[in-house]
């Protein structure tokens, strides 16, 4: 079997090296931090477990996770929020549930009257039955402006998007992203989960199981130099060494391989994605010494474009005995990261919503962490955005998998799917 270098120990990377690896091929693993995972990493600080940015599962038994973590054998628990304290702030203040059935949603809080919520039903079972592809260059608010939905309607369809896709910009994304992840979500019977343990479980998981399978993981190992003989690659180099292989994956977003294939012929290839824009978040966490709310598990602001999570309601495992971890997500743009008036309001906008929902979480606060440009997506899903392509036929041996690439789904589910893409193709031509 064939010899691989996988540069980037993230989720894409651990993902396409286990897959090759129990295929057969001889895998080595090259990650430039001192500990691999990526985003996906966790801090831990005071008894309390966070993960950085946002830890929700989307439809995971129909995702690429799912699908990659069976091929591996690796189990990891899951859980699962009960519906009940979910709740809904809608844009005149009111607060709802969700609904969970065709029958629910004609007597959903979520929509003012009743033509809405015909609409909407007959929105959701038109998305479940379209077949085709609007194409990359329409845009979901197009879309959604072709059909003759209420204002309402669409505007709740815009919401659920925002949130899905943490995006403030919803209606921007490619229309056939948004329609092929909710036939997905639709049909699923988890439509959200969050991993027990938080990413660094799944991450350690994992590497356990490359380790099984016989992968070289170096960590502190970053490569400096790409070597090539016309268009085949032919090795990689750190400081220290030289990784001869027959196939090469590299798993770092294009802003990262932009100076690596400087002076390379990959150069003219990769180096305009580095252009693109990531899709960002602010992200603010609390950690309570004493619990002050026990029966609200997600809050939704649907105005302000804010949520809360209390992942310790379902994982006691991340906060010492007593404790409580509230995660907050407000959506931004990558644009307003060198605007500190935006980034307060949307500070402001998350205190408020605790203050609400959490009263008392100021004087039981142990921290804070606030995040004010978390990237969520390497790329984003707008229309006019371009991700980058998982090979190209002018590099036979080379192929680059993450959430910035051109794979489907959703925030994290990009970069498994990327990830078992790229181990097909392999497969198929090694």
């Amino acid at each position: 079997m064939s010899r691989v270098v996988v540069v980037g120990g993230g989720i894409a990377g651990l993902s396409v090296a286990g897959l090759l690896a129990v295929r057969g091929h001889r895998v080595t693993l090259t990650e430039k931090m001192f500990e691999l995972g990526g985003r996906s990493l966790m801090q831990e600080r005071d008894g309390f477990r966070l993960n950085y940015g946002a830890h929700a599962v989307y439809a995971r038994d129909r995702s690429a996770m799912q699908k990659v973590l069976d091929a591996l054998n690796v189990r990891v628990d899951f859980a699962t929020p009960h519906l009940d304290m979910v709740r809904y702030i809608t844009e005149t203040g009111r607060e709802t549930g969700p609904s969970v059935s065709l029958a629910g949603l004609l007597h959903t809080k979520l929509l003012p009257g009743f033509r809405d919520k015909a609409h909407f039903v007959h929105a959701v079972l038109s998305i479940l039955a379209f077949t085709g592809t609007p194409g990359d260059s329409v845009s979901f608010q197009e879309w959604l402006d072709r059909r003759g939905w209420t204002l309402a309607t669409r505007n709740l369809l815009l919401h659920l998007v925002a949130t899905n896709f943490f995006t403030e910009q919803p209606g921007d994304l490619r229309a056939s992203t948004v329609l092929g992840y909710y036939r997905r979500v639709l049909r699923t019977h988890h439509p959200v989960s969050y991993i027990v343990g938080g990413w660094g479980v799944l991450v350690q998981s994992l590497r356990e199981r490359l380790e099984e399978a016989g992968v070289q993981i170096l960590e502190k190992t970053a490569i400096t130099a790409l070597q090539f003989e016309q268009s085949a690659l032919k090795s990689v180099q750190s400081r220290k060494e030289v990784f001869e292989a027959d196939i090469f994956v590299l798993c770092a977003p294009p802003t990262a391989l932009k100076k690596l294939v400087a002076d390379t012929p990959l150069s003219p290839f990769v180096v305009p994605y580095a252009a693109e824009e990531p899709n960002t978040a602010l992200v603010y966490d609390v950690a309570l010494t004493k619990r002050v709310r026990n029966d609200v598990s997600y809050v939704s602001d649907m105005k302000r474009h804010v949520f809360i999570t209390d992942p310790s309601l379902y994982d006691s495992s991340c906060v010492p005995d007593g404790g409580q971890l509230l995660q907050a997500i407000a959506y931004t743009s990558a644009k307003a990261a060198d605007d500190e008036a935006v980034l307060m309001e949307r500070r402001k906008a998350v205190e408020s919503l605790y203050d609400a929902y959490y009263p008392g979480w100021r004087e039981a606060l142990a921290f804070s962490r606030v995040t004010d440009q978390a990237v969520v997506q390497g790329i984003g899903w707008g229309r006019e955005q371009k991700r980058l392509p998982m090979h190209f036929h002018d590099f036979p041996n080379v192929y680059f998998a993450g959430d910035w690439c051109d794979a489907a789904g959703s925030v994290s589910d990009v970069a498994f799917d990327s990830a078992w893409t790229v181990a097909s193709a392999v497969g198929m031509a090694f």
